[in-house]
C-alpha cells in the first residue's frame, strides 16, 4: 500500500459553498495555513465563520474552489462535550478506547494529553465540577487524544471571563507552537493578537482580509476591533472583497495559496489519525457531484458523497486491520454525519 504522507498543510482557494436551499454562505473564500500557526477567523454575525469551520472538517460540501486538508483533523464544537457524571480521566479514556485498542496505550495518551493541557491534578474531578475554563481544556483534551495535526475549534473562548479567556488563549498558543494547525472562530481581541494569522469574513461570507494581526490593525486603519465587526457587516460585501484582492497582503499570502510547499512532517506521539473527520488526506475540486478523495495513494471520482464515503470508508478500513473494533466506531460515530452533510 503507497504510504500517506501528512504534511500538515491547509489551503482553500476559491472556496464556496451554499446551503441546500441554494443561499450562498461562503464566497470565493481563500486561505492557507502551515504545521505551527494559530488562524483566527473573525467577522460579523451571519459572515459564514460556522460553516468556513465545518468545509474545514468536511462536513459542508464545497460548491466550487480548492480544498486541500493534508494530516488528521479534529473539531472542537463550542459546548462540552464529555460525560459530566465521570472523573475527568476516565471519561477521556472511554474517548480514547474509540481510537486505541492497547489498553496500555490509551492510558498513556491520556496521562500525555492532560499533561500538556495542565489537566493532571483534575484527573479525579468530576467533569462537572471542573471550572468553565478547565471544561473547555477538557473537550480539547477529547480531541487530542488521536493526535490530529489540524485543529478547528468553534468559539473556544465563548461565556469566560477575562481571566479564563487568557487561560483558553494560552492553550490555543500553545497547541499551535507544539506544531499543529490551529485554527479557531472567535470574537476574542486577545486570541486574534495572540494569532499568526487572522481572517476576516465580511458579511455574505467573503474574504475582507488575510495577514498578520499587526498588518490588519493598519489595513483597517480602525483601533478597537468592534468598529471593523461593525464595518464589515454594514457595507457592501463587495467592497472589501475587491479591496482586498489589490492588497500586498492577497499578493503575499494568497497568490499561490494551493501550490505544494516544503514542509516537515510533525513527529507523531503515538496517537492514531481521527479517522472519522471525513477527510485525511483529501483534494476536492467543484462543480459540486465531483471530487477527488485521496486517502492511501489512490484516487475516488464519482458524486460528491459517494467518493468522500468510499474514502473514509477505505481509510478506515487500513486501519481497522490494527485496530478492528473502536476505529470502525469512530467512522460511525463522527464520520458517517459528516459524509451526509
Amino acid at each position: 500500500m503507497p504510504e500517506i504522507v501528512e504534511t500538515s498543510r491547509l489551503a482553500l482557494r476559491a472556496v464556496t459553498a451554499a446551503a441546500p436551499d441554494g443561499t450562498r454562505l461562503l464566497d470565493d473564500v481563500s486561505f492557507t495555513a502551515e504545521r505551527g500557526q494559530l488562524v483566527s477567523i473573525v467577522g460579523p454575525t451571519g459572515a459564514g465563520k460556522t460553516s468556513l469551520a465545518r468545509v474545514l472538517t468536511g462536513a459542508m460540501p464545497i460548491a466550487s474552489g480548492v480544498r486541500r486538508l493534508e494530516g488528521n483533523v479534529a473539531f472542537v464544537p463550542q459546548h462540552d462535550t464529555l460525560h459530566m457524571g465521570l472523573p475527568l480521566h476516565r471519561a477521556l479514556e472511554y474517548c480514547a478506547a474509540l481510537r486505541l485498542t492497547d489498553s496500555d496505550e490509551r492510558v498513556a495518551r491520556v496521562t500525555a494529553v492532560m499533561a500538556e493541557l495542565g489537566l493532571e491534578r483534575h484527573a479525579d474531578t468530576l467533569v462537572r465540577d471542573l471550572s468553565v475554563g478547565q471544561r473547555k481544556r477538557a473537550t480539547v483534551a477529547a480531541q487530542l487524544l488521536g493526535d490530529p495535526d489540524v485543529i478547528v475549534i468553534d468559539e473556544p473562548t465563548a461565556g469566560l471571563d477575562p481571566g479564563y479567556e487568557r487561560v483558553v488563549r494560552d492553550m490555543l498558543r500553545g497547541l499551535a507552537d507544539a506544531g499543529r494547525i490551529v485554527v479557531t472562530v472567535t470574537h476574542s481581541v486577545a486570541t486574534l493578537q495572540a494569532s499568526d494569522r487572522v481572517l476576516f469574513l465580511a458579511a455574505g461570507g467573503s474574504v475582507a482580509f488575510f495577514g498578520t494581526p499587526k498588518e490588519a490593525a493598519k489595513y483597517f486603519g480602525l483601533k478597537d476591533p468592534a468598529d471593523v465587526f461593525l464595518a464589515l457587516d454594514t457595507a457592501p460585501e463587495h467592497s472589501w472583497q475587491a479591496k482586498f484582492r489589490g492588497s500586498a497582503q492577497f499578493q503575499r499570502y494568497l497568490a499561490g495559496a494551493v501550490e505544494p510547499a516544503a514542509s516537515t512532517p510533525r513527529p507523531r506521539s503515538g496517537g492514531r489519525g481521527f479517522v472519522g473527520a471525513g477527510v485525511v488526506h483529501a483534494r476536492e475540486r467543484g462543480p459540486i457531484g465531483e471530487r477527488i478523495g485521496r486517502t492511501d495513494g489512490a484516487e475516488l471520482r464519482g458524486s460528491t458523497n459517494t467518493a468522500l464515503a468510499h474514502a473514509a470508508e477505505r481509510s478506515a478500513t487500513s486501519q481497522s486491520r490494527r485496530h478492528p473494533r473502536d476505529e470502525r466506531l469512530m467512522v460511525r460515530w463522527q464520520g458517517s454525519a459528516n459524509l451526509r452533510a
